[in-house]
């Protein structure tokens, strides 16, 4: 696979390590990519959001971004 033998030259890439749950996801731009995986969190979030005080609400991107209790994923995406 021509894509393998191109990651195979990024240094900090080891695809032998792909066995110790990493997936390597192919994308165009990464925001992109990030929203598409979390979806369903940001549809459980945003439900939450209906029933918080309007003084206490955040857009899912400010509560990512602010929040200190979020469990985050390293993700690689490549072009």
């Amino acid at each position: 696979m021509n894509e393998e033998k191109e990651l195979c030259r990024l240094p900090n890439i080891r695809m032998e390590d792909s066995k110790n749950n990493i997936e390597i996801v192919k994308c165009n731009k990464y925001i992109d990519k990030f929203y598409e995986i979390t979806k369903e969190y940001q549809k459980e979030y945003l439900g939450r959001m209906k029933t918080m005080r309007a003084d206490r609400k955040k857009s899912f991107y400010d509560m990512v971004n602010d929040s200190k209790s979020v469990v985050a994923d390293e993700m690689i995406f490549y072009k």
